[in-house]
Parts: C-alpha cells; structure tokens; sequence
C-alpha cells in the first residue's frame, strides 16, 4: 500500500511542476496559483498542507529539511518498476517520471525536496529554453 500511495505522490511532484509551467506562475501570485489548484477538481490535500513550503520554493526561497527528495523518490519508483514487473505489468507513467528525476540527479538535483522540486523543474525548463546549461537549475535551494 505504500508503494500505491507513494506512487501517486511521487507523480504528483513532477504533474504540479508541468502544471504551474503551464499557466506561468511568475504572470500571478503563486499563492494564488497553488490556492486555485488546490480548489480545482485535483483537490490534493498536499497543496493544503504543503502550500507554504512549495510557494517558498517557487519564490526563490528555502523549502525547508529535505523530507522527500529526488533521490528517495528515484529509489520508491525503481521499487514500483520492480514489483509490476514482477507481476507482468508496467506502469508507463511512473517511468516517464523516473526518466525526470534521474535527469534531475545526474544534473545535481538529487537533495532537492520534493515540495521544491516543482521550482527546480521549471527552473531548469527556463533555463533550457533561454539557452543556458541545463545545470543551471541547481540554484534551486535543496533540503539540508
């Protein structure tokens, strides 16, 4: 159940990145951004309980002592891919995941927190799109 529940979780990081990509965050408050989706169909408890902490990282600032990092979550999803496989499954979705934050690792990334990882991602999009190294998003503040 654990892998289940971490499964969705872990997804949710890298689908929260994409989305505050998507309507551009620096056009509006990110507390604003990060309130109406969490008021939207999605309805993720973690946007509650986690919004200062993501908005701080979305603003430049410190999320706070990594408590899920990349790393860790690098590690659930190499689990996942095990298990299904192991049953004859495949789970196409928690490896294209995996696929980003192992992109996120190699580039140094790996301690970043997963509330901060939605600022790293779109950090290192920016970057990628203004001709910058793709390292360039390691001025994320990661976890200590």
């Amino acid at each position: 159940m654990k892998l289940a529940a971490n499964l969705l979780l872990e997804v949710f990081w890298q689908a929260l990145g994409e989305s505050l990509l998507l309507i551009d965050p620096s056009a509006m408050d990110v507390a604003r951004a990060i309130d109406l989706l969490a008021d939207s169909n999605i309805g993720a408890a973690i946007l509650r309980t986690r919004a200062s902490e993501i908005t701080a990282s979305m603003n430049g600032g410190h999320s706070g002592a990594a408590a899920f990092d990349v790393d860790t979550m690098r590690k659930d999803l190499r689990y996942m891919a095990q298990e299904a496989n192991a049953h004859g499954s495949a789970l196409p979705l928690a490896n294209r995941t995996l696929e980003c934050f192992d992109r996120a690792s190699y580039e140094g990334g790996g301690g970043v927190d997963s509330v901060a990882y939605p600022a790293y991602w779109i950090a290192r999009q920016q970057a990628v799109a203004n001709g910058r190294p793709r390292h360039a998003a390691n001025g994320i503040q990661k976890g200590t």
